[in-house]
């Protein structure tokens, strides 16, 4: 059989014939939210909870889709009710993962005076240092 065997035996290279993967089918609607991920068609759910995990309030966007654009999007739909009045719109602290870390989402937050808790990643950690007071 040899050293590439199993290479030769087939009409192309594995490569070829897959046609393109980036993004949805083209028959399929944008409103239904599927994308292509590193695991094929999925789907991402986007959801702002209380702390006691219950949902307040979620997006749903195609697989390929980032974290941080649908974030006004999620913090725009939170709806606490209250006793007495119109339901609550702003958290007192958000507290998100490392994809959330971006300058736009920090901005954001302070300006509606929320508290944000989210870990930096370290090439954003890193960039800052090497900046210095130019750094933020």
């Amino acid at each position: 059989m040899g050293r590439f065997g199993r290479l030769h035996d087939r009409s192309c290279s594995p490569a070829r014939g897959r046609g393109t993967q980036k993004g949805a089918p083209a028959e399929e609607p944008d409103h239904h939210a599927l994308g292509r991920s590193r695991g094929g068609l999925t789907t991402k759910i986007h959801l702002a909870a209380d702390s006691r995990c219950r949902p307040l309030a979620f997006v749903i966007t195609p697989g390929q889709a980032g974290d941080a654009p649908a974030f006004p999007e999620v913090m725009a739909g939170i709806r606490v009710p209250r006793q007495v009045g119109r339901p609550r719109t702003t958290p007192n602290t958000v507290l998100a993962d490392k994809a959330y870390s971006s300058r736009a989402i920090r901005t954001y937050l302070r300006h509606r005076g929320i508290r944000a808790v989210i870990p930096q990643p370290a090439d954003q950690t890193a960039n800052r240092k090497r900046l210095g007071s130019r750094g933020g």
